[in-house]
């Protein structure tokens, strides 16, 4: 059946009108070379307030630490979990959901909490462990009692979905490994070992195409459930190639498949659904110069400057008004991708504008543009790339700002700059405001129980009122949250400006003596 039918007479309109029908060419190579930029096509509209929750592949979890670097509320980079003697650390590999069954799987237990079935999930190793395949496998068998009670704090740090206003989901293989015994798909392939202790009872399904599409339509019913009535999906595949292959075909055949059903798979999927959006990661990379793009040790993993020119090429376009800020933040991101690459004029152009605007310039863009001009390269270069990709994991856009107003002597940072508001309490909603006196930044704010960082919001809801007094810069400083009294560990929450950790007025809160009422405001 076909996924749209249009007329004649449309398909020519469109193609006369259209400015990105065209396959590019080597006359008029910019959409292509050295860097792929396809459009992406939006039918609803990302505030930086609104919480993001990515799942999926490796990929997703890359995602959301872009996502983080641009401000935006990350729900699912989640906090270290319980450790043991023999689980050292939480891996981060722990978040990524390999295929639409395992990411359904994982969903389902978020939002059916009393559905996990402990016998069901684990698997008993040889030495009287157990193993958890949904997650990592053999990498995480720990003792009965502490592996089940990981499992738990792990389903319900995942429950975190529950408050999304955008999911990210990042759809990564079609060969998937079976438990017959449970009739559960696994996340991860099962070890020589455990096929040698359970004889018989695993096998590997490659999921086609009718398969893919149910299982996801299945992820879509669970989503339209369980989540706020406006939430909105953004769907995309994995750019990163199989590891290696289970099928009798050679690894680069095998991944081309895989691939293929999942990219095809999504188009029909987008039919009819208006809060489902389509984002091309997977062209960016693939048809984009592979020197730009993997990173240095193999051609599997994308290199992190070239994921955050992806992810903040694709929120502009799904932002009203995106800042100029974020502007300046892609192209540094992309510059620096280009220079990883050694597109020295291509790079140059992309920083050239804003080095040539007026006012100051980020600290940041300054050193990668002296190191282009000056060519460094080698060890040199890397080096250079590795520091910036570092501060820019560190650094917010907001805190970039700032140390930029610093470094060049304009006007001296002071905690007294920093002022803000919590307002009102209604026992779910907490509302205030908080800005930086003179700066047209967004300011993030940190919601603290426990000496713990339970949330980070970015105050840039527009606040006329605040404008009026502190002028028309401290215009985007609203913030609003929700918090569940449930879920919180003490009836008291601090809440403190992200960049100094100085409370906001009417900070420390305790919730009790403010439930259901106004806080006196200032």
């Amino acid at each position: 059946m076909a996924i749209e039918i249009i007329s004649g007479e449309q398909a020519w309109e469109t193609l006369e009108r259209s400015k990105t029908a065209h396959w590019p060419s080597r006359q008029m190579p910019d959409r292509l070379y050295p860097i792929a930029t396809p459009l992406v096509q939006t039918s609803f509209q990302i505030q930086p307030d609104e919480k993001v929750f990515c799942i999926g592949s490796c990929f997703a979890r890359e995602i959301g630490e872009a996502l983080q670097r641009l401000n935006f509320n990350v729900l699912s980079i989640f906090q270290e979990l319980r450790q043991s003697p023999l689980r050292k650390r939480s891996d981060d590999n722990l978040y990524n959901k390999y295929s639409v069954a395992s990411i359904y799987n994982e969903l389902y237990w978020a939002f059916h909490p009393d559905s996990y079935d402990h016998d069901k999930v684990f698997i008993e190793t040889g030495d009287k462990r157990l193993q958890d395949y949904q997650l990592t496998g053999s990498n995480y068998a720990d003792e009965p009692h502490v592996a089940q009670q990981f499992r738990l704090e792990y389903n319900k740090a995942f429950q975190s979905v529950k408050e999304a206003d955008v999911l990210v989901l990042t759809l990564g293989l079609s060969e998937v490994w079976f438990d017959t015994h449970t009739n559960l798909y696994l996340n991860r392939a099962v070890s020589r070992a455990m096929l040698n202790l359970y004889p018989n009872r695993f096998q590997v399904h490659v999921f086609d195409y009718g398969q893919t599409a149910k299982t996801l339509e299945d992820i879509y019913a669970l989503l339209q459930a369980h989540l706020k009535p406006d939430f909105r999906l953004l769907v995309t595949v994995s750019p990163i190639p199989l590891f290696a292959t289970f099928r009798q075909q050679d690894i680069l055949v095998a991944n081309a498949y895989s691939k293929a059903v999942l990219r095809t798979v999504i188009d029909h999927f987008l039919v009819n659904k208006t809060n489902v959006n389509y984002f091309p990661s997977y062209e960016f990379i693939t048809l984009s110069n592979p020197a730009l793009i993997w990173n240095e040790d193999d051609f599997r993993h994308v290199n992190r400057a070239f994921i955050d020119y992806i992810m903040g090429n694709v929120m502009a376009q799904f932002m009203a008004s995106p800042s100029a800020a974020l502007a300046e933040t892609n192209a540094i991101a992309k510059a620096t991708a280009l220079y990883q690459g050694n597109f020295f004029t291509e790079a140059i152009a992309v920083l050239a504008p804003f080095i040539k605007q007026k006012g100051t310039v980020r600290p940041e863009l300054l050193l990668l543009w002296g190191a282009i001009r000056l060519r460094v390269h080698g060890k040199y270069k890397m080096l250079l790339i590795e520091g910036l990709t570092y501060l820019r994991s560190k650094i917010s856009i907001g805190s970039w700002q700032l140390l930029r107003d610093a470094v060049l002597g304009f006007r001296k940072i002071s905690t007294r700059d920093f002022i803000g508001y919590i307002e009102k309490w209604d026992g779910h909603v907490l509302t205030g405001w908080a800005c930086c006196l003179g700066r047209d930044i967004s300011i993030k704010v940190n919601v603290i129980v426990d000496d713990h960082v339970l949330m980070t919001v970015l105050a840039d809801m527009p606040r006329a009122d605040v404008a009026a007094i502190y002028g028309d810069k401290q215009l985007r400083c609203g913030f609003r949250l929700t918090l569940s009294r449930a879920e919180l560990s003490s009836d008291t929450v601090r809440v403190a400006f992200a960049d100094t950790g100085g409370d906001l007025r009417h900070s420390p809160l305790l919730l009790s003596a403010y439930d259901k009422s106004q806080l006196k405001g200032e």
